[in-house]
């Protein structure tokens, strides 16, 4: 088990989908890894990949933002390390 606590969990997953409010509420009961708010955007691109797969292009601009966010992010933490 101490082995899994090194990564996010689905559990996290699930908070980060629930919004602003769930997370810090999880976070106070089972801290994230450091970098996950580098990570987030990715959990978020699955659910926005269904959405567009699902609902059509209303969900295409938020897809696109939420991949150039991961882009810079990834950019960023080469650049420090």
């Amino acid at each position: 088990m101490a082995e899994f606590r090194k990564y996010d969990s689905h559990e996290k997953l699930k908070a980060q989908v629930s919004g602003l409010a769930c997370i810090e509420k999880y976070e106070k009961i089972s801290p994230f890894a450091k970098g996950y708010q580098q990570r987030a955007p990715v959990y978020d691109l699955y659910h926005l990949l269904n959405h567009l797969n699902l609902f059509g292009a209303e969900h295409f601009s938020q897809v696109n933002v939420t991949i150039e966010t991961i882009i810079a992010n990834a950019l960023v933490t080469n650049n420090q390390a």
